[in-house]
């Protein structure tokens, strides 16, 4: 066996496996409620969810289909070598900003210790 035919099974292999993962990770998420419990709020017994880790949330979710745009871009390219693309600089934007958000939110709620 050569060493391309190695690294395209390995290649098969790994993807396989990453789908996989992917599909049981799904799959729990979908029949199990505990797992997403928490997400969008951290106060047990409290109604309701934090603005500011909605935000979080969404940001990731633009960011990553962002991302998968240029990859697949990137895959259509007449190139002859597929390469993973650079992060954009709005990405980048957008992904600080939302951090900084959370964190002001994070901050915002802090409770002083014995008071």
């Amino acid at each position: 066996m050569s060493l391309s035919q190695v690294a395209a099974t390995t290649q098969f292999g790994l993807g396989l496996w990453l789908l996989a993962l992917a599909v049981l990770v799904v799959w729990r998420m979908l029949t199990d409620g505990r797992m997403m419990q928490g997400l969008l709020s951290t106060r047990v017994g409290v109604a309701g969810f934090e603005p500011d880790r909605l935000q979080l949330v969404v940001a990731y979710l633009i960011g990553v289909g962002g991302f998968l745009l240029d990859c697949a871009a990137a895959l259509r390219s007449p190139d002859l070598e597929a390469v993973m693309p650079d992060v954009s600089e709005n990405l980048l934007t957008l992904l600080a900003a939302s951090q900084a958000v959370y964190l002001g939110g994070k901050i915002a709620r802090l409770r002083p210790k014995g008071g």
